[in-house]
């Protein structure tokens, strides 16, 4: 039985989603249903469930009980880097300490494979034309990669000094279905479509790495199934843009006009460009994603139009 971790958030849901399209149903599900979770949509799948919060040991040690689990995927994590900055405190007690009541438990109940999902922000900024991989330095310069960080860190010492079968994955940005709208792809569309302004911090020439969720779950899974213990994988879209140019994508498809672009002051510790090179996955895993960017862009736009009519 795997143990799966907040899967009623954006990237967990999809891959609940992944895995029931795929005939696999021996799963159980534990999420505390934050803000962030997409709780109508995971409901409906019917799925095993337990509201659990994993910072809290007890609530968490009873799903071991009650369960066989041999596998454990964490997706659970508190993740959007504004609300880190405003308090971490939700961050330390989601991503550090309940990553390690699971991997306390995981020891314990003599685990078989513990996946860690993690982000490319751990390793800060990189100028061009490098990228990050998995031999690049952790250097979080916020809040949220802080706790992700040391999240890892922890990870890694419990494979290391216990012996778990751990893999580590740092996936770059996701977008797509199911994603909260305090994201940037989904504010902006939404605002585009309200004709609302759309705030952009600075100049809007930070860069990021995009890949649509659907290729992000099919890498994860592949990690799961194949990866190499004690090792972490980088999961990349392979499509880099920076943030103004995504907005005026977005503007252009929807055919509305570049003057609802407000630049509004820049985000502290807002780190400048993310590259991330998946050529382990690729080479290892033989993983390629199977989406470009004009069409994820244009599957999350249209997903984003007839939620709104529902």
């Amino acid at each position: 039985m795997i143990l799966i971790t907040g899967a009623a958030g954006f990237i967990g849901l999809n891959y609940i989603k992944y895995l029931l399209n795929n005939n696999q149903k021996d799963f159980v599900v534990v999420d505390k249903l934050t803000y962030a979770a997409n709780t109508k949509e995971f409901l409906k799948l019917g799925v095993s469930f337990e509201k659990v919060d994993i910072s809290n040991l007890m609530s968490l040690e009873r799903i071991f009980d009650e369960y066989k689990i041999d596998s454990i995927i964490n997706f659970a994590a508190e993740s959007h880097v504004d609300n880190s900055i405003d308090d971490c405190t939700p961050f330390i007690a989601s991503n550090i300490i309940g990553t390690v009541n699971l991997l306390q438990l995981a020891r314990i109940y003599k685990v078989n494979k513990f996946l860690q999902i993690s982000t490319d922000e751990v390793f800060g900024e990189v100028p061009a034309p490098g990228k990050f991989n998995e031999y690049s330095n952790i250097c979080p310069r916020n809040p949220y990669s802080a706790s992700k960080a040391s999240a890892e860190h922890f990870v890694n010492a419990f494979h290391n000094t216990y012996g778990l079968n751990t893999l580590i994955v740092n996936c770059s940005n996701n977008y797509g279905p199911y994603q909260n709208s305090e994201k940037l792809i989904p504010k902006i569309i939404r605002n585009a479509l309200d004709d609302k302004p759309i705030p952009v911090y600075g100049d809007g020439k930070q860069i990021r790495d995009w890949i649509y969720v659907e290729d992000a779950c099919s890498a994860i899974h592949a990690v799961f199934e194949n990866g190499v213990f004690g090792e972490r994988y980088c999961i990349s879209g392979m499509c880099e843009t920076s943030n103004i140019e995504l907005v005026k994508c977005v503007l252009d498809r929807l055919e509305k006009p570049y003057n609802l672009i407000q630049y509004v002051a820049d985000r502290p510790g807002h780190d400048t460009r993310y590259s991330t090179d998946a050529t382990k996955l690729v080479n290892e895993l033989k993983w390629k994603p199977s989406w470009n960017f004009v069409d994820g862009l244009k599957e999350t736009i249209e997903w984003i139009k007839n939620e709104s009519r529902i």
